[in-house]
């Protein structure tokens, strides 16, 4: 019985709790610095893994791939094979111009 009222009297009196919070918070610190680590370890192994792919140029991330297709009589014929490639999943936007069709019949 005098154990548990010494317990008791430690939990409840400010110095107890100072000791009890400080616990948690290295805790949680200790957590945190964890799972830090296992992010940026994470991130480093996808990073490897994922090195082999080409890359967009390093100037722009939303429009690197622009200007790798050419203009000229090759560049078409290029383009030509990977819509012959891809004709699954290939689809063009014909532009503003050209309507899908009349809204409302005349």
């Amino acid at each position: 019985m005098s154990v548990l009222q010494g317990v008791l009297s430690k939990v409840l009196s400010w110095a107890g709790l100072g000791q009890i919070l400080f616990a948690a918070g290295t805790g949680l610190v200790a957590v945190a610095a964890a799972w830090t680590v296992w992010l940026l370890a994470r991130h480093a192994w996808f990073t490897r893994r994922l090195s082999g792919f080409s890359r967009p140029h390093a100037d722009s991330w939303l429009i690197g791939h622009l200007g790798q297709m050419q203009s000229t009589e090759e560049g078409l014929l290029q383009v030509d094979d990977l819509v012959q490639k891809y004709k699954h999943s290939c689809s063009w936007f014909p532009g503003s111009f050209l309507s899908p069709g009349p809204s409302l019949p005349p």
